[in-house]
């Protein structure tokens, strides 16, 4: 018997929906992958480290509407017994997209993970917001003479 393919929605899957279908998408998208992999729970973390960055950045709640953010997940432990070796797994690529009601999955795809490497996210921001970033952080220095 053939599993019908969970059909990806215009405006992505809500993350804090629990019957929207993701986590029917994450499997079926995952296959045989388990260890290293995203799956619904995992992403509801990555969301609520994203808006963690976001508030330390000082983006106001009212201009995150619109920003995206590509997760990695993490790979296997580097040890001393894979000296000779890289290990490799499968783990998810995710890419977020934040709405008015929170974080949203888009797309995920399998990708290839290796061995120390950290999960990863990568957050795009609008120009504007990334000048203010910037001017905030350096308000309180000047230039020595």
């Amino acid at each position: 018997m053939k599993q019908t393919a969970t059909k990806l929605p215009r405006h992505g899957f809500r993350l804090d929906d629990a019957d929207g279908g993701c986590a029917d998408y994450l499997k079926q998208v995952n296959g045989k992958a388990e260890k290293y992999a995203y799956h619904l729970s995992d992403l509801r973390r990555v969301a609520l480290n994203l808006e963690k960055a976001l508030d330390g950045a000082g983006i106001a709640t009212s201009k995150r509407s619109g920003i995206t953010a590509v997760a990695r997940s993490a790979g296997p432990d580097r040890s001393r017994k894979t000296a000779r070796w890289t290990p490799q797994a499968t783990g998810t690529v995710a890419h977020l997209r934040r709405y008015d009601g929170g974080w949203r999955l888009m797309t995920a795809d399998r990708v290839t993970v290796y061995a120390g490497q950290a999960e990863k996210h990568k957050i795009a921001i609008q120009r504007s917001e990334y000048v203010a970033i910037q001017e905030r952080a350096v308000s309180n220095f000047e230039v020595a003479p």
